[in-house]
């Protein structure tokens, strides 16, 4: 905190940045300084989630305003007045002390002593996982949902084979590894090789040595930023190569996404020059569509008055029974909220920022976005509390919060993907009790 104060302060000075940039800045600094400390200590799944909305409606936004404002549907101080209250408001939320629970390294120490025997777990999920993957590519749209499910049981096998250790874990890491890259390459969706591949980090180095070693926390994050700005700079020309007019006319294209990692790496200037730097902030820029509903709502569009608050209860309800059952991806919102048509080929969305404005305004906006902070903030407290009898559930994190940690999405795709998860694993978890297989 004191670093991020004196930062803010020297920037204020030496700058002619506005008292809104120079806060973005700064809490953006914050955030990810938490996360950093937090990482091999505790696990910091809500200090992931608090910084990427931090670097995705703060920092990128604050970069975008200050090189490039002329991308910016409004004014920096008009932006700034709501997405940095409500997103210092989702973060106090997060980490709003609830109730106590256990230290991390020793729920996870229980988490590994449950294993003990219980090797054939991780070839299940294995196998089942496997299984869900290549099924999933060829059932129906109303039955996707489910399928999916099944096939992150692979990743569920991936931290029970971590915490068995030996040779399952060398497979189970090898096959997700390379269904994950399969997955990137065919579908040109980097994120979720990013994201998947993060939260196994922040579980895996939790209490170990390594986690606990600077030098390689500093070494892991400057490649994690490596890695990014690579990906960045190459998957739009990616996109371009491999993607059709529709979401199936996607194909993989290995030799393509070779051929664009290679002249990166062979012409570094390209990467460090001002024009990639700015196109990298340009990407990660979701305050661009934030301030598109802002500058929208209520000029053009009324307020949605509240009606964001069925996204809660619509999860519940399989799309097998409700065919009509609102669908997520952005393009409800992005062609009612703001003046763009989406061409339905991206997963272009307002954010639950954008949506929390366009239902309650400014003050209401902010409101919301602690509730839905403290409210996932709840939701892993108690799964630590159930974990203090249940050790093993701690290794499902991962699937639970795989689909919380961008806002490039909306309401229903983060509470969507956490409750469908949930409802999976606790049917799961008694299915296989049932057959004596007690996860």
């Amino acid at each position: 905190m004191t670093l991020t104060l004196l930062f803010g302060i020297g920037l204020r000075y030496v700058s002619e940045l506005s008292n809104y940039e120079v806060l973005a800045f700064s809490f953006s600094l914050f955030t990810f300084l938490n996360l950093f400390i937090e990482f091999g200590n505790s696990i910091a799944l809500r200090e992931l989630m608090g910084f990427v909305a931090s670097l995705q409606l703060l920092l990128s936004t604050a970069l975008e305003f200050v090189y490039q404002p002329e991308e910016m549907p409004l004014p920096s101080d008009e932006y700034f007045s709501y997405a940095l209250p409500a997103v210092v408001a989702y973060y106090t939320g997060l980490f709003l002390p609830i109730f106590k629970t256990q230290e991390h390294v020793l729920l996870l120490s229980k988490a590994k002593t449950h294993l003990i025997g219980k090797d054939n777990i991780s070839t299940i999920l294995l196998v089942i996982g496997i299984v869900g993957a290549i099924v999933y590519q060829y059932v129906p749209i109303q039955i996707k949902a489910i399928v999916y499910l099944f096939s992150i049981c692979l990743y569920a096998s991936v931290m029970y084979g971590h915490y068995l250790s030996g040779k399952i874990k060398r497979i189970t890491l090898s096959v997700a590894f390379a269904l994950l890259v399969y997955t990137t390459i065919k579908e040109g969706a980097f994120g979720h090789l990013i994201f998947w591949t993060t939260l196994y980090f922040i579980i895996a180095f939790t209490g170990t040595d390594r986690g606990k070693s600077l030098q390689l926390k500093s070494f892991i994050v400057l490649a994690g930023i490596v890695f990014i700005v690579i990906v960045q700079s190459v998957k739009m020309d990616y996109r371009l190569g491999t993607w059709g007019n529709k979401i199936t006319e996607r194909r993989a294209d290995p030799e393509l996404l070779m051929q664009l990692v290679k002249q990166r790496i062979d012409d570094p200037s390209y990467l460090l020059s001002r024009e990639h730097f700015l196109s990298v902030a340009h990407r990660f820029n979701q305050g661009n569509l934030v301030a598109l509903a802002q500058s929208y709502v209520p000029r053009v569009e009324p307020y949605a008055d509240g009606e964001i608050l069925f996204h809660f209860v619509y999860p519940i309800i399989p799309r097998l029974f409700w065919n009509e059952k609102p669908i997520t991806g952005g393009v409800a919102n992005i062609t009612r909220f703001t003046p763009l048509i989406h061409s339905g080929t991206s997963s272009s969305n307002i954010s639950p920022f954008g949506e929390a404005y366009a239902n309650f305004g400014i003050v209401g906006g902010i409101v919301f976005m602690f509730i839905f902070g403290l409210l996932f903030n709840y939701c892993f407290s108690k799964i630590l509390r159930i974990s203090e009898n249940k050790p093993s559930l701690l290794l499902w994190l991962p699937c639970l919060f795989s689909g919380c940690l961008t806002v490039e999405t909306d309401v229903l795709s983060m509470w969507g993907s956490f409750i469908s998860t949930s409802i999976f694993i606790a049917v799961f978890w008694f299915a296989l009790k049932r057959l004596n297989i007690n996860l």
